[in-house]
């Protein structure tokens, strides 16, 4: 067993490499893994199910990862404020950290990705949201 067995888990980036990377590790750690380009393919996804964690970039285009945390708000597809989501971003700075959460974002991690901060990021949002079911 490995520590993220079987959560469900979306990954939004529009650029491939992070993508790839992402769910190359992930899939190590044992999670299920729905990786997606865009916000537009996320929305679609979401409207369909809800996965433990959501990563998403912040810095895409036509849609950036603020508005797409604003898009699934106000469709309800966060069911309430269930969802669980993790921003990730090249552009570390305090105020792009703050606008993360305002938006909705429970941890802000920055590119490149370290992997054991993210895989103790999304082990504790889905730690927390077992004890919240």
């Amino acid at each position: 067993m490995t520590v993220l067995d079987k959560l469900s888990l979306l990954i939004v980036d529009d650029d491939f490499d992070s993508r790839f990377l992402l769910t190359y590790i992930l899939e190590q750690e044992g999670a299920n893994v729905t990786s997606v380009a865009s916000a537009t393919e996320a929305l679609e996804i979401l409207e369909r199910q809800q996965p433990d964690v959501l990563l998403s970039d912040i810095a895409m285009p036509e849609t950036d990862g603020y508005r797409l945390m604003h898009q699934i708000k106000s469709n309800g597809l966060d069911r309430g404020g269930a969802l669980t989501a993790i921003a990730i971003t090249a552009m570390v700075d305090e105020e792009s950290g703050q606008r993360a959460m305002l938006a909705g974002y429970q941890f802000f991690l920055a590119k490149p990705i370290d992997q054991q901060a993210l895989v103790g990021a999304i082990a504790h949002l889905a730690t927390q949201r077992q004890r919240l079911s």
